[in-house]
C-alpha cells in the first residue's frame, strides 16, 4: 500500500500544525483503513513495544532522537509504519513465506498398517491417517498458513477460514485450500502424488527447480495425477464406490436420511471428539434426515439443532442440548 502525495503532503501539514479541518477529515479517512496484510506482529511483542522500536527506526531516518511514542498521533504511527515498508526497513515484523513457525515444535504421527487413525488439528480440522503414513504439523498454527506434511495416504476434512489456508506439503507437491474433504495417496516418487477431492475445490503446485511451478485446480468429483500431470473427472457411476473406498474405515460420511436422532449424536460426538452433556432422553422420538458430511462440527450441529427446535451450548468439549424435542 503505497502514500501517495497527497497523504505525504498532508502529513507534512499536520506535522506543522496547518491542517483545515477539511484536511483532517481527509487524512484520519485515509488512517482508517486497513494496513498491509504483510505488516505483522510477533505474538510475544506488545502494541506498546511495537511503537516504540517503530519510533526508534524512524527516529534514525529522519535525524530525531529520544522522542516519546506520547507525543505522536495515531496518524504518524501509521505515516511511518508505510513509509518504513516502501523503504524496505526492518523492524519487528515477522514475514511468513509459506513456511511453518519453527519456534513451535512439531508433532509427527505414524500411522498403523491395519486401521486409520482419526486426529484432530489445533483448527479442529479432521485429518484420517491411513496405513503406514505419517504426518507433521506444529501445536499451533501460525498466523499466515495451516502447513501439515504428509508422507502417504490420509483423507482430509479441512475447517473453513477465508483468509487462513490449508496446506499440504509432500516432496515437491503443495496442496492449498480454505475449506473443503479430500484425500491425498503420496509415494516415494513424484509420479505417485495423487488427489481425490470430495468437496470443495484445491490447488495443486508442482515446484521445479529452475522452471516454472506447474500449477492445478481440483474440484469436487475430480482426481489429479500426477503420472500424467493431468485433472480427470470421476464418472458419475463411480462417485459411489470412490466415496466409500476413501472413507473405509472413518465416520467421514455423515449423510443420515430418517436416522435417529441418539445414533447421530452418537456418530457426531465419536468423530470430533465431544460429549453430551445432561442428555436424558428429551429427543428419543426424533428422526433426521440430513447431509451432514464435510461440515465444520459447529455448523453440523447448529442445522441439528434447527432440525429439532433446540438450541446449545458448547463448553470446551461439551455440549448441552436445551429445549424443542419431537412429538
Amino acid at each position: 500500500m503505497a502514500v501517495t502525495e497527497r497523504i505525504r503532503l498532508l502529513i507534512l501539514r499536520w506535522r506543522k500544525g496547518q491542517l483545515t479541518p477539511e484536511e483532517r477529515k481527509e487524512l484520519d479517512s485515509w488512517y482508517d483503513r486497513d494496513l498491509p496484510e504483510n505488516l505483522l506482529i510477533d505474538e510475544n511483542t506488545t502494541e506498546d513495544s511495537y511503537r516504540q522500536a517503530l519510533l526508534t527506526k524512524i527516529h534514525a531516518q529522519i535525524g530525531e532522537r529520544n522522542i516519546s511514542s506520547k507525543s505522536y498521533s495515531k496518524i504518524w504511527l501509521r505515516a511511518a509504519a508505510i513509509l518504513l515498508l516502501a523503504a524496505s526497513a526492518v523492524l519487528i515484523i515477522f514475514r511468513y513465506s509459506g513456511v511453518t513457525n519453527h519456534s513451535m515444535p512439531l508433532l509427527t504421527v505414524n500411522g498403523n498398517t491395519t486401521l486409520v487413525k482419526r486426529l484432530v488439528l489445533p483448527d479442529s480440522s479432521i485429518i484420517w491417517l491411513k496405513g503406514n503414513s505419517t504426518i507433521s504439523f506444529p501445536q499451533k498454527f501460525d498466523r499466515r498458513n495451516r502447513l501439515v506434511t504428509l508422507h502417504g495416504e490420509a483423507l482430509f476434512e479441512v475447517s473453513h477460514h477465508s483468509k487462513w489456508p490449508f496446506k499440504i506439503r509432500s516432496g515437491n507437491f503443495t496442496t492449498t485450500v480454505l475449506g473443503t474433504s479430500f484425500n491425498i495417496r503420496t509415494g516415494e516418487n513424484d509420479d505417485d502424488y495423487n488427489i481425490d477431492v470430495l468437496t470443495g475445490r484445491v490447488q495443486v503446485v508442482r515446484s521445479r527447480q529452475g522452471k516454472d511451478d506447474d500449477i492445478y485446480y481440483v474440484k469436487a468429483n475430480e482426481v489429479f495425477k500426477a503420472a500424467e500431470m493431468k485433472v480427470e473427472t470421476v464418472p458419475t457411476e463411480e462417485k459411489k464406490i470412490q466415496r466409500a473406498l476413501l472413507t473405509a474405515g472413518t465416520t467421514y460420511d455423515m449423510d443420515f436420511d430418517k436416522v435417529p436422532f441418539e445414533a447421530i449424536m452418537h456418530q457426531f460426538a465419536s468423530k470430533f471428539d465431544m460429549e453430551f452433556e445432561g442428555y436424558t432422553g428429551e429427543y428419543k422420538a426424533c428422526t433426521i434426515t440430513a447431509d451432514l458430511t464435510g461440515l465444520p462440527m459447529e455448523k453440523a450441529l447448529k442445522i441439528l439443532c434447527l432440525s429439532i427446535n433446540a438450541t446449545y451450548k458448547i463448553t470446551g468439549n461439551k455440549i448441552k442440548l436445551t429445549g424443542g424435542g419431537c412429538f
